[in-house]
């Protein structure tokens, strides 16, 4: 079977609209810092961060809105996009594919030895998309398609959760506190259906949100 169940094209036309005269920004020209992880059809990872004297120096020059979108571009859902990185042009697609479903770690990585964030003085703060815990053991899936659904949904939630936890104990100075909404059902990410519950729940979530205690007065970073 070829295709894809959503036109990438269309997510970039509404990425370029939302952010309009910001559109044509490289990673270098965002007034914050960033990071935006893709990998390309060799299976190599790529950290978009701004250039400095502590890093590569290598994708600050590249396009925001085509990093975004390759990051957005989940297997299946979506089809790869290209992004110029230097004088080349690969084919990107989402940095979940390759274990960075969470890069809260990532980022830590890039502040601390590529920056000059220091840990002691950085307070981060990771928003989840929602969980669902069963309610019973599950029964072993059967069949080809059951079966890569549990491998590629499992390798997502697995580095997820190891992520949080390599920041936690590879840096300890730093402030760390993760939110996370729990969720009615195990909620397929192309269901448009359920939207309007997601929403529900996340405006639920941000409303019981003190900001200005979980902020504090350390340096912040949101992932």
């Amino acid at each position: 079977m070829d295709g894809y169940v959503y036109d990438v094209s269309k997510l970039a036309a509404a990425l370029k609209a939302a952010l309009g005269p910001s559109a044509g920004w490289t990673i270098n020209d965002c007034p914050t810092g960033v990071l935006i992880v893709a990998c390309d059809a060799n299976g190599h990872s790529w950290f978009f961060v701004k250039d400095n004297a502590k890093n590569s120096g290598v994708t600050g020059a590249s396009s925001l809105v085509d990093a975004v979108v390759a990051s957005s571009a989940a297997p299946t859902y979506f089809n790869f996009w290209p992004v110029t990185v230097g004088a080349q042009t690969l084919q990107m697609a989402d940095g979940g594919a390759a274990g960075f479903a969470n890069p809260v770690y990532r980022m830590a990585i890039e502040m601390f030895t590529y920056d000059t964030f220091d840990p002691s003085t950085t307070n981060i703060v990771s928003l989840g998309t929602g969980f669902f815990a069963p309610p019973a053991v599950l029964p072993a899936p059967k069949g080809l398609v059951a079966t890569i659904e549990f491998a590629t949904s499992t390798l997502v939630d697995s580095a997820e959760d190891l992520a949080d936890q390599d920041t936690q104990r590879v840096y300890p100075a730093t402030g760390f506190q993760k939110f996370n909404p729990a969720l009615p059902s195990n909620i397929d990410e192309a269901d448009l259906s359920a939207v309007p519950v997601l929403l529900q729940i996340g405006q639920a979530a941000a409303a019981q949100m003190d900001w200005q205690a979980i902020l504090g007065t350390k340096t912040q970073f949101t992932v």
